[in-house]
């Protein structure tokens, strides 16, 4: 089989940043982006290892097993790739497609997959293991088309804990030892298309592979000064995720990121109408445009058989785009949605990139 066929899957899959960095997160979620990527003040849910680890002390909950949580998040651009893919013959090569892809330079390719297959909770007491890739490609037209690929691949668990003082005031802790294995680096075509004559060819051929062990951690906080207002601080990757371990050419940790927010809940019984503000990464060390720390969020719903809201709409602002999503929840399977919005650039609006999230998770609670 040769290898070339394959450059179009390659450049599908894999990423980097090429005009602008892109904020990261080890673990993200469909729900927290459908309402505008808030989740420092949010109530107990069943991703709250992934988000503000305090509001794990909330819930009256004393055993609960989620048996599967996938998450997908996709880029519009990607998606239109893929249609055009599907429109190739069995005669087509990988470069007859790439002339197809006019369009796409300049546009990223983006595609995240994170899943966690067993999670288990006692009472404030939370670990789930998970696997996670995150990878997008830019392809550019300077002098000679080039491809700027970025790779970034965990297997982990989160281990959270929490505890509460008085009834206001809520800690928690989460640890997240993770294997990571990140390819990054930039290449001409016509050098890709030399490597990919051989066919004993691997990745790290092609770009820079960095692979270490990391531990990582998360503190938070939740004050509830009144049953409407809530507040949360969130320190994101303490201390940088330090290396452990003999590796000899380690991953750059996740950036420490240092977050406030709030959310006022409007009770109209059954229902809950809730708004979130947060503003992440007040220190702001990599200089992103103010605009971009922003993050406005609302979630419309209800509860029926869990802690949590069952079934609701979202509707929010992230980094200056507006988002929207959904979600449903019928006992023993939940369904989150969404559609949102990255900047991509040193401002925004400058380099806009539309994506869809999906998650399906199931859960059997005590």
């Amino acid at each position: 089989m040769h290898y070339r066929n394959l450059l179009p899957f390659v450049f599908l899959m894999f990423s980097n940043e090429t005009m602008a960095a892109e904020q990261q997160r080890p673990l993200e979620s469909s729900r927290f982006h459908g309402r505008g990527n808030t989740y420092v003040a949010a109530y107990d849910s069943d991703e709250a290892s992934r988000a503000n680890p305090a509001t794990l002390s909330e819930a009256q909950i004393k055993f609960q097993l989620r048996w599967l949580q996938l998450d997908l998040l996709v880029g519009e651009n990607s998606l239109d790739s893929i249609g055009d893919m599907t429109k190739m013959s069995g005669e087509d090569s990988a470069i007859q497609l790439l002339e197809t892809f006019e369009d796409k330079f300049g546009k990223r390719q983006y595609a995240r997959m994170q899943v966690s297959p067993l999670s288990m909770r006692i009472m404030w007491f939370e670990v789930s293991p998970f696997f996670s890739t995150s990878n997008f490609v830019d392809m550019r037209l300077p002098t000679t088309p080039e491809v700027e690929l970025y790779s970034d691949t965990m297997a982990g668990m989160n281990i959270s804990f929490a505890f509460a003082v008085g009834k206001t005031l809520n800690f928690g802790l989460t640890m997240r030892p993770a294997h990571r294995t990140v390819y990054s680096g930039t290449m001409s075509f016509g050098d890709l298309i030399d490597v990919l004559d051989n066919d004993e060819f691997e990745l790290e051929d092609l770009f820079e592979k960095r692979e270490g062990f990391q531990i990582g951690w998360d503190t938070g906080a939740i004050w509830k000064p009144t049953p409407a207002w809530r507040f949360g601080l969130l320190v994101e990757n303490l201390g940088y995720a330090g290396n452990q371990g003999g590796f000899k050419t380690p991953p750059k940790p996740y950036q420490q990121r240092v977050n406030l927010g709030m959310n006022y809940r409007v009770d109209w019984k059954p229902w809950h109408w809730d708004t979130l503000v947060d503003i992440q990464d007040v220190v702001n060390p990599e200089q992103f445009h103010y605009l971009q720390l922003l993050h406005v969020g609302t979630e419309l719903g209800r509860s029926y058989i869990s802690r949590d809201h069952d079934i609701g709409l979202m509707a929010g602002i992230n980094e200056g785009y507006l988002t929207t999503g959904a979600f449903v929840d019928v006992f023993i399977a939940r369904l989150n949605m969404s559609y949102y919005a990255v900047e991509l650039g040193e401002y925004p609006g400058q380099r806009k990139d539309r994506r869809f999230g999906i998650t399906l998770l199931s859960s059997m609670t005590f």
